[in-house]
């Protein structure tokens, strides 16, 4: 049988939870030292000890973490582009072209939340928007409807991206995300627009087309020297003038 000296000895460091803080008092000596500690700090007291690195992160990558569940929570940043979606209205589909802003794409387990961008985010003070799409709640969270998102993690983040964009699309919250109201109708303008864009700049090939075989036939010394009057149509853009602000990103890290 093992005999336990029971002896009064001071502890060296002594833990007091009460109802409205949690303090840590430390003895060194004679000297006695109290502080307010929060929650966080003690669990970690007592977590196993664990080396976690990630190693080389993408670059599209803004931030990385891990709940004490060890569920992986990542934000990353995409830039602007132009996506096929489909959207399904009062019964009618419709398959739409549309540029999209730069966004902000927050996943902890199977819940993800996304924000627009007008440029890519260099510090925990950039702004935030609302994302000009249906299905998003004013806080960013995605409502998932009948899609299924992967458990986020670094490797899985760009998937879960892709899920969001190719699932079906209807007007639930579309009166909320742009100041207007008017989503829909400027999801239709835009498609419509491009649409004109891209007939434009196919006319355009081929009357440089048409030009430059005149040209080559014509053999005129001159030509060499001449300019197209046919010019690179600029890209699409999403209004970004039409967003509405919707925070920080340190308030989501």
């Amino acid at each position: 049988m093992t005999h336990l000296n029971l002896e009064p000895v001071q502890p060296l460091v002594q833990i007091n939870l009460y109802a409205h803080c949690t303090t840590l008092t430390r003895t060194e000596g004679d000297a006695v030292q109290t502080y307010l500690v929060d929650d966080k700090t003690i669990a970690n007291l007592f977590a196993p000890a664990r080396s976690i690195a990630t190693g080389f992160l993408p670059p599209h990558i803004l931030a990385w973490g891990m709940d004490a569940q060890e569920s992986e929570w990542v934000v990353a940043y995409f830039k602007p582009a132009v996506r096929d979606v489909v959207l399904r209205d009062g019964g009618k589909t419709e398959r739409l072209t549309l540029p999209f802003p730069g966004c902000v794409l927050r996943g902890h387990g199977r819940s993800y939340a996304i924000w627009a961008v007008k440029r890519r985010p260099q510090n925990a003070n950039a702004l935030l928007y609302r994302f000009p799409a249906p299905n998003v709640h004013g806080n960013g969270a995605i409502c998932n409807g009948s899609a299924t998102f992967p458990q986020a993690s670094l490797a899985t983040i760009d998937t879960a991206l892709d899920t969001f964009f190719t699932s079906a699309f209807n007007d639930h919250l579309a009166g909320e995300a742009i100041h207007d109201g008017k989503l829909l109708d400027l999801w239709r303008a835009l498609h419509m627009q491009r649409a004109l864009d891209d007939k434009r700049s196919l006319d355009d090939k081929q009357a440089l087309a048409n030009e430059q075989t005149s040209q080559a036939l014509a053999q005129l010394p001159e030509s060499k020297h001449q300019h197209s009057k046919h010019s690179k149509p600029k890209a699409q853009r999403f209004p970004t003038d039409r967003l509405i602000r919707a925070g920080r990103l340190q308030e989501i890290l």
